[in-house]
């Protein structure tokens, strides 16, 4: 469900169940709340062009997934690969 918000549903995460003790952390921002993290979601989600995860590690109740995707800005593409671990943490090239 998580990542067919960003791959099909532009970010929309309304029907992902998200933990009510929900964190994410990363490089670029990071959400103390499921609530923003939904908003940032739905406004990043707008720009994702692919999203496709490479490797995910699960320990207990924390994962780790590396991601690579693009997204579309006015003056160019960019493409990241991500640690993430419920997180995306981006390195763009």
């Amino acid at each position: 469900m998580c990542y067919d918000a960003w791959r099909n549903r532009r970010g929309d995460f309304s029907a992902v169940p998200l933990a009510d003790d929900f964190r994410f952390t990363g490089p670029v921002a990071s959400f103390k709340t499921a609530a923003g993290y939904r908003e940032m979601a739905g406004q990043a989600g707008l720009a994702v062009t692919c999203f496709e995860v490479r490797r995910q590690f699960i320990d207990g109740n924390a994962m780790c997934s590396i991601i690579d995707w693009s997204c579309w800005t006015r003056s160019r593409v960019l493409t990241g690969a991500r640690p993430r671990c419920c997180s995306p943490r981006s390195a763009p090239t």
